[in-house]
C-alpha cells in the first residue's frame, strides 16, 4: 500500500507537468511568449491570475505582439470583468521602450488611442496591480491608413496635427489661420509643464507648419496647443526612442 501511494503521487505529478506544458495559459508571460495578434480586429479574454510575475513590475503580466505594415490609427481597449486594478502598456519592438500607458482600468474601460502609429513590431502588456487579478477582455482595432497631411486652402482656423506620430526625434506640426493673427504654439508634458514654445509671433493668413525636435525629451506622450486670437486647440503626440 505504501509503494502504491508513492506510485500514485508520481503519476499525479507527471500528469500535472504534462498539463502545464500543454496549457495555453502558461504562455504570454513575456515578450518571447507573447500571444500573436495576426489580424484586426482582435479580441481576447483571459484571467491575469494565470500568469506569474516576469519582473516587468511586481504583478502578473500578459503580453501580446502585433506588427503594423503601414502607418495607421490603432485603438487598444481593455475592459475588466471585475473590480480589480490593471495597467495597459504599449511597448516598442525592444520590449522595453514605453510608447503609451493607461492605468484607468479598475472596473472600467481603459483605452490607448494611437493616431498614425508607424510601421513596426509592438507589444501590449496587460498588467495586474501587485496581487490584484481577474478577468479582462482586450480588443485591438486598426483604422484607416494615415498619410502626409494634404495641403489645402484653409477655410478657417485648424490645428491639423503632426506627422509622423509617433516620431523620433523630429515631427512636423501644421495649422491653418483664417486671418492674419498672432499665434502661439506650445508643447507641454503630461504634467502640464511647458517643454517648448515653437511659435510666438504674428503670422499671415493660410497654412503654416513648424518642425519640432524632441531629441532632449524622454519617450512618452506630450501635448501641443495652438492659440490664435479666440481660437485654441490641442492635440497629442508620442515620442518614441
Amino acid at each position: 500500500m505504501k509503494y502504491f501511494s508513492y506510485l500514485l503521487v508520481l503519476l499525479l505529478l507527471s500528469s500535472s507537468a504534462v498539463l502545464a506544458q500543454g496549457d495555453p495559459f502558461c504562455n504570454g508571460e513575456n515578450c518571447d511568449e507573447a500571444y500573436p495578434i495576426n489580424g484586426f480586429p482582435y479580441s481576447n479574454s483571459r484571467n491575469s491570475c494565470n500568469y506569474n510575475d516576469d519582473g516587468f513590475n511586481s504583478s502578473p503580466d500578459v503580453f501580446y505582439r502585433f506588427e503594423l505594415t503601414q502607418t495607421a490609427n490603432v485603438l487598444i481597449t481593455l475592459c475588466n470583468g471585475s473590480l480589480y486594478d490593471t495597467y495597459l502598456w504599449l511597448l516598442a519592438d525592444d520590449c522595453a521602450t514605453e510608447i503609451a500607458m493607461n492605468d484607468d482600468a479598475c472596473g472600467l474601460v481603459s483605452e490607448l488611442d494611437l493616431p498614425c502609429l508607424t510601421p513596426g513590431v509592438y507589444y501590449i502588456v496587460v498588467e495586474g496591480y501587485w496581487t490584484d487579478c481577474g478577468c479582462y477582455t482586450l480588443d485591438v482595432t486598426q483604422g484607416e491608413p494615415c498619410g502626409v497631411p494634404t495641403l489645402i486652402e484653409p477655410s478657417g482656423y485648424a490645428l491639423l496635427g503632426n506627422y509622423p506620430n509617433p516620431f523620433n526625434p523630429v515631427t512636423t506640426i501644421a495649422f491653418n489661420l483664417a486671418e492674419p493673427q498672432h499665434a502661439v504654439l506650445t508643447v507641454y508634458s503630461l504634467t502640464g509643464e511647458t517643454v517648448a514654445t515653437l511659435i510666438d509671433s504674428d503670422l499671415p493668413v493660410g497654412e503654416h507648419s513648424v518642425q519640432f525636435d524632441a531629441s532632449r525629451l524622454n519617450s512618452g506622450i506630450y501635448f501641443y496647443r495652438l492659440v490664435a486670437g479666440d481660437f485654441s486647440a490641442s492635440k497629442k503626440m508620442t515620442v518614441v526612442k
